[in-house]
């Protein structure tokens, strides 16, 4: 009969690691799955972003410390212990976390200058620590993503406007075509699809009475949430935004029931703006996040 494991021969199931610099590595360790349970931010410019990378695969791109879209905080704002990450894990079933094989480095990179970055991770030695396929691993065909849209010129007269910006990494986006596209109508790619749970967004004033109003999402002829009568979601900051997402207090448009991206289909992005004649937000200032799962199918 095998005996069981004293507790000295296992390591602490939580662990944390914590940087004053732009980039914290959580380190491969031979015999070692690391899993990402958790990531924190404090300080750090608006429009910076956070990426995950596990081995040489870049996972994520994240905005945190926006306006009213609070994706990442700093260790202060939690839900209890938990961070964005180990919410999302108590929101979505079989939740993906980001993991790391024993040969693969988790790597966390800011693109500004923050003043602390932070992280819980798991540290397990129990099953297969070599595979780098199961979900959240670096060839995994299941990944937690947050798709970024945003306007992509200045806002400067009333009317409609388009989140034409897809703000993804090389290779990241669930899209047709790779990079920044002007349309504000998207394809699925094929052989993918994508779960949202949550909609976040960003809609700052850039001062007098300018600022977007509305968010309207449609999937393929129907617009999502208010398709009778096509009023769109309420973002107005000056009166309330509905899209906006906390931790510390909980707060989002948090959907109900799971919105799932066909592969092939046409998804619509649009905004509505309302100008002053003065004051214009900026390219890339006004930013809409789709936040759940993505799959590749069939492989």
């Amino acid at each position: 009969m095998a005996v069981a494991a004293l507790p000295s021969n296992r390591p602490p199931w939580l662990q944390r690691r914590g940087t004053t610099t732009a980039t914290l590595t959580i380190p491969a360790r031979t015999g070692h799955r690391r899993i990402l349970r958790d990531i924190f931010v404090q300080g750090g410019a608006a429009g910076t972003y956070i990426q995950i990378q596990v081995g040489n695969v870049v996972l994520q791109r994240i905005y945190p410390n926006l306006t009213q879209a609070i994706l990442v905080q700093s260790l202060a704002g939690k839900v209890g212990i938990r961070g964005l990450l180990w919410w999302l894990g108590t929101l979505i079933p079989d939740f993906p976390y980001p993991n790391a094989s024993e040969d693969e480095d988790i790597t966390i990179t800011h693109s500004g200058s923050p003043t602390r970055l932070d992280a819980y991770f798991e540290d397990i030695t129990e099953g297969d620590v070599r595979s780098k396929v199961v979900p959240g691993g670096s060839l995994a065909t299941r990944h937690f993503i947050i798709i970024n849209l945003s306007n992509d010129a200045i806002l400067s007269a009333t009317g409609p406007f388009g989140f034409r910006s897809l703000d993804m990494p090389p290779g990241l986006t669930p899209f047709t075509g790779d990079t920044a596209i002007a349309t504000d109508a998207r394809r699925l790619a094929a052989g993918q699809r994508v779960t949202a749970y949550l909609i976040a967004g960003d809609f700052p004033i850039p001062g007098g009475t300018s600022r977007v109003t509305r968010v309207h999402i449609f999937d393929e002829q129907i617009e999502m949430w208010t398709s009778e009568n096509n009023e769109g979601l309420f973002v107005d900051p000056s009166v309330a935004n509905e899209l906006a997402f906390d931790l510390d207090p909980l707060e989002g448009f948090i959907l109900p029931q799971p919105w799932v991206l066909e592969p092939n289909r046409l998804y619509t992005f649009r905004g509505d703006y309302t100008d002053d004649g003065v004051n214009h937000p900026a390219a890339n200032s006004q930013r809409l996040f789709l936040v759940g799962i993505r799959e590749f199918l069939g492989v």
